[in-house]
């Protein structure tokens, strides 16, 4: 039983809240790491017996298609995609344009580029509130339109679940329930507001909208114990509630499986990252130094073989990843992969002794994984 089913038969019955809307502007076919939940959880609660639909956007334009969660998302009975405004699109555009110049400029991955100019971090503060702030109202609007057609057809839903981010799911449900146009919401948070952001006027509208927009959920849920503290703080410093919050992590699909015949090679110790570098600051960043470090002090003391040592990267920010090697002598024991589909980075992780999380613990930050 999911998490969520176990949530739903304990507020009122399974039979009771049987037709589901489920707001994830991350869905299949979209292959990125933020798809993956809610499709998971799709493809489970409908075939518990829920009524499922979902509402979609194409939040990255022409983004690579994930054939492994397309697949699962058949099953669900309803996949509704809500188009993103055009300026969405642009901002979305002129992001990757800077980030590219920004890696060209520092001649590494825009994560761990230095210290934004004053220019740049206005420009961020207005592409922020722009695409996150305004923008979310108008998709929240185009979202509110197309359920109050869902509902005219068949009725209100007994159940939304939505999931930040973006903010236009929360602005949505918080209009439902007002509405009386849904039953029971639970609002699931797959990052907190704050994470991987610097502390900023924008940031702070984002964390203070969002906060009062949860006020009005039934259920709080997150993708693990760091969101749901950072979750918290928000709601009593902008929404002045501390509303219950329960921990609800990815996991992972058994049917995935199939993808998983990797096993490591004999006589060798595999470690694997896939994913991004993130930097938000000195202290806050993906950071695998400590890895290299370790191996470097136990071949220096002839305790192990490098030989025999292997660390594979599969992502786009391998410059990032390689220098944190480089800094220790080890460039050579890493293999890039580049970046790669969702079936063979499970296979990536399959044919590895060890899977790494580069995740940070400061003030604020603890055990904040991304979800």
């Amino acid at each position: 039983m999911s998490g969520y089913e176990s949530t739903l038969c304990e507020k009122g019955g399974a039979e009771e809240l049987k037709r589901v809307l489920i707001v994830s502007p991350y869905f299949a076919p979209e292959s990125s790491v933020a798809s993956i939940r809610f499709t998971k959880i799709a493809k489970y609660l409908q075939r518990m017996g829920y009524d499922v639909t979902v509402l979609r956007t194409d939040i990255i334009k022409n983004a690579a298609q994930n054939p492994v969660l397309q697949k699962d998302a058949q099953e669900v009975a309803r996949v509704v995609t809500v188009n993103y405004t055009g300026l969405h699109y642009k901002l979305q555009a002129l992001s990757m344009r800077m980030e590219q110049r920004a890696a060209k400029t520092a001649g590494h991955a825009p994560e761990s580029a230095e210290k934004p100019s004053l220019r740049q971090r206005v420009m961020q503060e207005v592409s922020v509130w722009l695409s996150e702030y305004r923008d979310q109202k108008i998709l929240a609007r185009r979202f509110y339109k197309i359920v109050k057609q869902l509902c005219a057809d068949g009725g209100s839903f007994d159940t939304v679940i939505t999931t930040y981010s973006p903010l236009a799911p929360m602005l949505l449900a918080k209009r439902l329930k007002t509405k009386g146009l849904c039953r029971l919401w639970i609002a699931d948070y797959r990052d907190a507001i704050s994470h991987l952001r610097q502390d900023t006027p924008a940031i702070r509208l984002l964390q203070k909208t969002g906060a009062k927009c949860t006020a009005y959920a039934d259920i709080v849920t997150a993708v693990s114990e760091g969101t749901v503290s950072a979750v918290r703080r928000d709601m009593a410093r902008y929404a002045g509630t501390e509303k219950p919050a329960q921990v609800i992590t990815n996991g992972y699909d058994p049917e995935d499986r199939r993808y998983c015949n990797a096993v490591p090679p004999q006589g060798k110790l595999v470690f694997c990252y896939c994913g991004a570098m993130y930097r938000v600051s000195e202290t806050k960043r993906s950071d695998a130094s400590p890895l290299f470090r370790a191996l470097s002090k136990l071949a220096g003391e002839n305790r192990i073989d490098m030989e025999n040592v292997r660390v594979q990267y599969a992502g786009k920010y391998a410059q990032t990843f390689l220098a944190q090697a480089e800094a220790y002598g080890l460039r050579s024991i890493v293999r890039d992969n580049g970046f790669v589909g969702f079936a063979q980075s499970l296979a990536l992780q399959a044919g590895s002794d060890v899977v790494l999380s580069l995740v940070w613990n400061t003030a604020g930050d603890e055990g904040t994984i991304s979800g």
